[in-house]
């Protein structure tokens, strides 16, 4: 779910922008990156009863991206002119 669905970050990151997003994290890790299901169960434990949300920033070249708890994504969505808190 994209909590803030109008915004231009948001916007910028479509399937096809992450995707080379996807491939520079794969290119930064040595080439090569694998996804168990532990990783899966370690990410929904991250936040105990919240869901890991993606949060992404353009800078002026670069783009930043970091997890946080749904409610924090969610109040930094509004923030944004994203969903009402």
């Amino acid at each position: 779910m994209k909590l803030n669905p109008n915004h231009e970050v948001t916007q910028a990151l479509d399937d096809e922008m992450m995707h080379k997003v996807t491939a520079i994290l794969v290119l930064k890790m040595g080439g090569r990156a694998t996804i168990t299901p532990q990783d899966i169960e370690d990410l929904n434990l991250m936040f105990p009863g919240q869901m890991p949300t993606l949060v992404s920033e353009f800078n002026h070249d670069s783009i930043e991206f970091w997890l946080v708890p749904e409610k924090e994504g969610r109040r930094l969505a509004a923030e944004e002119g994203g969903l009402p808190q």
